[in-house]
């Protein structure tokens, strides 16, 4: 993956984008990003993901009806930004 092609997944209420170092989240007041290095933990279920900091700010994807079906496409991305977050503690 490079920066001139990152993951997008395009949700009802929220596009996420990930180019290998920087998760972003659009459809908020304001874009939301966050580098990986700063991802300390990843938790997920069925209405929603959240994505943990060391600084202790979460940054929230929530699933609305109609999303379920581009969950394997979240999941890839979440799967991405998992291996590269290497501040990601045991379990997140």
């Amino acid at each position: 993956m490079s920066a001139d092609q990152p993951i997008e997944v395009v949700l009802r209420a929220t596009i996420v984008s990930f180019d290998g170092r920087v998760l972003e989240l659009f459809g908020h007041r304001d874009a939301q990003r966050v580098h990986a290095k700063e991802i300390t933990s990843i938790k997920a279920d069925e209405k929603q993901i959240t994505f943990g900091t060391r600084n202790q700010m979460n940054y929230d994807i929530v699933l609305n009806d109609g999303d379920k079906a581009l969950r394997g496409d979240l999941d890839n991305l979440v799967d991405t930004v998992r291996r590269s977050a290497p501040n990601l503690e045991e379990g997140g």
